[in-house]
């Protein structure tokens, strides 16, 4: 892919219940390939007010990446890069197209700083 770079990505496997007491699932760390891009003028219009004031980041992977799964109890993944942690909010997938033009293209968050 166009500008790909080595980034880690944070996944964390489903949480469960422990004689009442919730008890998160256990953390992996992958390295991925992709191009991570700050989104355009246009794309941030379209956001609602609240939202654009956070930074905003496209991923594109051909890595499987996963959001929140409530009903899974899985989180979303999380890249860290260049000392900030971006969640993933959003995922197309473009498995379908196959070959060497299969990926995925994630839309990411920074989260805010402690």
């Amino acid at each position: 892919m166009l500008g790909e770079t080595t980034l880690q990505l944070h996944r964390t496997a489903a949480g469960t219940h422990v004689n009442g007491v919730w008890v998160p699932g256990a953390v992996t760390e992958i390295t991925i390939r992709g191009s991570l891009q700050p989104i355009n003028a246009r794309e941030l219009a379209l956001l609602p007010e609240g939202e654009r004031a956070r930074g905003r980041w496209k991923l594109y992977t051909r890595t499987p990446i996963r959001t929140a799964n409530p009903a899974a109890a899985t989180e979303a993944d999380r890249v860290l890069w260049e000392g900030r942690t971006l969640t993933v909010v959003q995922v197309r997938s473009y498995a379908h197209v196959g070959g060497s033009l299969a990926h995925y293209r994630c839309e990411l968050v920074e989260e805010e700083a402690l």
